[in-house]
């Protein structure tokens, strides 16, 4: 039913959002200080940064070979991570 290129893109796809999701949890939680939920949001942004850089070393790890990566992959990659961290955030703020 499934093809390895099928699977291979489903990885590539589930990996960022995934991550992009819990970067968006500890950025609430690292952006969140004594006084109100933002007062220390560089502090979250560094923490979505971190997840997109840490997924460079998660790849291998689920058999996605990164030396094929080209910088339309990481473009991917990086948005889909930094989408799903800001829509992630967004909705805890509003909580």
């Amino acid at each position: 039913m499934f093809d390895a290129d099928h699977k291979k893109a489903l990885k590539k796809t589930a990996l960022p959002s995934v991550m992009g999701i819990v970067a968006g949890v500890v950025a609430y939680y690292i952006a969140a200080g004594p006084a109100g939920p933002l007062q220390r949001e560089v502090f979250g942004l560094v923490a979505i940064l971190f997840f997109m850089w840490i997924q460079q070393s998660v790849f291998p790890l689920i058999d996605i070979d990164t030396d094929d990566f080209g910088g339309k992959d990481w473009a991917f990659v990086g948005f889909m991570t930094i989408t799903f961290a800001y829509i992630t955030w967004s909705l805890i703020l509003n909580l």
